[in-house]
């Protein structure tokens, strides 16, 4: 009986020890995934911050940009050129695109997100619904001031139409779902939506 006794304290002892190692190692887990979730939330913020403002914004637009001509093997002075302003006026596209026989298209970067991600952080009903239709018009405004700004210019040898690139695949998805005739009217007003399918979130 006494060995069974100590048979069993023994196995008791170990079960508690196991316990207390097992309970260490969820303890650690907890800890780290606290760590993790306070650097997402803090590189979150950050990111929110920077896209009020415009600068930054087109600056993101650009980096999203490069990375994409660069994994397409374009090469810039070669292919297209950056920041440059025009000869005969003193706008400057965002990007300019080199085309067959001297001919060249425009490309601007800096996309309207501010009520985007407002739409995004409420949770009531009814500012969702502000924020979707400031957002729509945001977009729509941003349509009209590119087609303003002689991106468009036969004495620049331009082709018929500018590009206003998306950097981020779920707003264009958004736009459409949420109005089917802005896309239509782009295209009429002569500028092609051009959506990032390989990144995440740029801005006015």
């Amino acid at each position: 009986m006494k060995e069974e006794l100590q048979k069993v304290q023994s196995l008791v002892t170990n079960l508690e020890k196991d316990r207390e190692l097992k309970f260490g190692e969820l303890s650690g887990q907890l800890k780290l995934s606290a760590e993790q979730l306070g650097r997402l939330h803090d590189t979150t913020n950050q990111l929110k911050a920077a896209l009020v403002s415009t600068k930054a914004r087109g600056q993101w637009g650009q980096r999203i940009a490069d990375d994409i001509l660069r994994l397409a093997g374009f090469a810039e002075g070669v292919n297209y050129q950056r920041d440059k302003s025009q000869d005969t006026v003193s706008t400057r596209p965002d990007y300019t695109f080199f085309l067959p026989q001297g001919l060249k298209v425009n490309m601007d970067v800096k996309f309207p997100m501010n009520n985007y991600l407002r739409y995004l952080e409420t949770e009531s009903d009814t500012d969702k619904q502000t924020h979707k239709d400031q957002f729509l018009r945001d977009v729509r405004s941003r349509m009209k001031e590119i087609t303003n700004r002689d991106y468009i210019n036969p004495e620049e040898k331009t082709v018929d139409y500018v590009i206003l690139f998306i950097p981020n695949e779920q707003l264009y998805s958004f736009i459409n779902e949420n109005d089917r005739t802005l896309i239509d009217d782009a295209l009429r007003s002569k500028v092609i939506f051009e959506a990032n399918y390989t990144s995440s979130p740029t801005a006015d």
